[in-house]
């Protein structure tokens, strides 16, 4: 039973957004901040957290507190499957080891069976991907998660070949000189075509913009910013690739209705 939880704004889950808003689970402030007296008050079996609350001010509180500390570490993953395999690790706390298996499984196979499916295509379709920020356009390294389910999902990536585990920073002309003639624009920065262009006009110059082959992971989204992309997407890489596959290849997934991504408009 989850009893709180921090910044509960930022959480797309409606579960829990129904809990917080009948006081059934507590705000404990910012992550990195957690408020210690709210937190001992709930008096808790145990804080589940990550290795980078390490850079917490509170972090010797909670360690004195006496509630037992649960590091729940998938982001370390390099794989979206391996990530989504933590599943087993909510098992075991649990008690529930069997079912989180299966439910691993099921995901693995899904995931694999697409990935067949995204191989049967002869000729695939170059993309770009993500955006500038404060000046610096990231794109994923070719060994990062997103990396890897490019290459699974049969998309021509400039940077597949790359040993990058993390996203690889760029300037606007390199970005310009790669990707101006890809086919398609994945992990765009708004939700429609106009933003696009009013954020930066040079997003003119791409052929994926002009042509109107932009996606975004923004299908599950609130007014406050939470996205389901990091939430449930974590859990169903499965679905994360038949997303993109979509995007790239809809003759292959005719029926299919995407989840988290969608086409700017």
């Amino acid at each position: 039973i989850i009893k709180g939880v921090c910044s509960p704004e930022l959480i797309y889950n409606s579960s829990i957004q129904k809990l917080y808003k009948e006081k059934k689970i507590t705000n404990l402030g910012d992550a990195f901040n957690i408020n210690i007296e709210l937190l001992l008050n709930l008096n808790p079996q145990g804080l589940m957290l990550s290795t980078y609350n390490k850079q917490d001010n509170n972090t010797k509180r909670l360690e004195q507190s006496g509630i037992q500390l649960l590091y729940n570490n998938e982001w370390t993953e390099s794989t979206l499957l391996g990530r989504a395999e933590w599943i087993k690790y909510f098992g075991i706390l649990l008690d529930k080891k069997e079912k989180a298996d299966s439910i691993f499984n099921h995901i693995e196979a899904n995931y694999l069976l697409a990935k067949k499916l995204a191989k049967s295509i002869p000729n695939k379709k170059s993309v770009m991907v993500g955006s500038n920020f404060k000046g610096t356009w990231y794109v994923p390294g070719g060994q990062s998660y997103m990396g890897q389910l490019l290459q699974d999902s049969g998309a021509d990536y400039y940077y597949s070949n790359t040993s990058d585990t993390q996203s690889i920073p760029l300037n606007f002309e390199t970005v310009l000189d790669k990707f101006h003639n890809a086919d398609v624009w994945l992990n765009a920065p708004t939700s429609t075509i106009q933003e696009l262009f009013e954020i930066d006009s040079r997003h003119k110059l791409f052929n994926s913009a002009i042509k109107g082959e932009v996606y975004a992971f923004l299908a599950r989204t609130n007014s406050y910013g939470a996205n389901d992309f990091w939430e449930s997407g974590i859990a169903h890489p499965d679905l994360l690739l038949k997303d993109i596959i979509w995007a790239l290849y809809p003759e292959l997934l005719t029926k299919y209705i995407p989840t988290y991504i969608l086409k700017l408009k």
